[in-house]
């Protein structure tokens, strides 16, 4: 059991890492993207957007595994919290665009607790 406990947080951090990345390229992406002819430009926003359900989803398996065997409340509870910022975020930040530095917040929050979870993990199964 220890070891898929560890395994959804990697799969948190490596998760969270790559829609921070996804996050910081997009605006390069769209300033290239003037240069595109308009149907690849809509395809890319397509793509774009499915790869932010994604992280959602590769976030919410890692939150909900990684929650559900930590034996510390207060980690739990960011967990949530950081996967709550980190969706509304991504569900909202076209309709809202300051929603966006939310998301970025709650993804960094969510790498952050990952890794303290292995910390406090590891340090309790070494006591």
């Amino acid at each position: 059991m220890e070891k898929i406990k560890i395994h959804s947080d990697y799969i948190g951090i490596i998760g969270s890492g790559l829609c921070v990345i996804h996050c910081l390229l997009t605006p390069i992406f769209l300033s290239l993207s003037m240069f595109l002819p308009h149907t690849e430009e809509e395809s890319f926003f397509s793509v774009g957007h499915l790869l932010e359900l994604l992280f959602l989803f590769i976030a919410f398996f890692a939150v909900f595994n990684s929650s559900s065997r930590t034996p510390f409340n207060k980690v739990s509870v960011a967990f949530w919290f950081f996967f709550f910022l980190f969706a509304i975020g991504v569900l909202f930040h076209d309709d809202f665009k300051c929603l966006a530095f939310i998301s970025y917040l709650g993804s960094f929050g969510l790498v952050v607790t990952h890794i303290i979870n292995i910390k406090k993990c590891k340090r309790c199964s070494n006591e």
